[in-house]
């Protein structure tokens, strides 16, 4: 069975400063009174955004790279988590029939999402505790001050909603979460019956 493992960033696109040399090019479109800023002298001023900008196209990226390099690096410490046992494209699965592959993890943009193979009985003493790599990735989290919420993680579940799926580690199967596809069919029938479909609309039907 497969044991599945979730933990959330808080804040995270706000707690890393960006390089100066930065600042002009993360300034926001409309100018402010300078008085409201600590500039009385200036009439109007533009305020740029010190940290990652939520909305800003390529601030999932960034965010995503900063994470993966907190979790692959551990500031060169024992907090670190095994490169080998990374979710990547570029790379063969890290989970296998091989029983020195049972372990891996990825990360998307704030979360970081865990998964063990183990068998149904080591699972049933499993269930519900804090997994080598989820504590590892603590310790890492705790060391470069970015935040998170203990009590949210989800600790070795056999079924749990991640990623946009719903994932049963008893059954091993990915489907999708409860109401999906009842929704996406009242969608689309509202959509079609409209009178005038904009480009929207259909992007968003399509995308789901």
């Amino acid at each position: 069975m497969m044991l599945w493992t979730s933990t959330d960033r808080q804040c995270f696109f706000y707690v890393f400063r960006l390089p100066p040399c930065w600042r002009k090019f993360m300034a926001f479109e409309v100018p402010v009174p300078g008085r409201l800023v600590g500039r009385p002298s200036e009439p109007r001023v533009y305020v740029a955004s010190a940290t990652v900008a939520m909305g800003w196209i390529s601030a999932t990226g960034i965010a995503q790279h900063i994470h993966r390099n907190i979790l692959r690096q551990g500031w060169q410490l024992s907090a670190s988590l095994p490169r080998e046992a990374e979710w990547r494209r570029d790379r063969p699965a890290p989970l296998t029939a091989l029983a020195q592959e049972v372990e891996a993890w990825e990360v998307y943009t704030d979360n970081l999402e865990a998964q063990e193979v183990v068998t149904r009985e080591g699972g049933k003493v499993l269930k519900g505790t804090a997994s080598p790599l989820l504590l590892a990735a603590r310790e890492a989290y705790a060391r470069c001050g970015t935040p998170g919420v203990p009590a949210k993680d989800v600790l070795r579940a056999s079924e749990v909603q991640a990623l946009g799926d719903r994932i049963d580690g008893d059954l091993g199967r990915k489907e999708a979460p409860r109401g999906y596809v009842v929704s996406l069919i009242s969608l689309t029938l509202w959509v079609l019956g409209r009178p005038g479909v904009n480009k929207k609309h259909w992007q968003i039907v399509l995308g789901r």
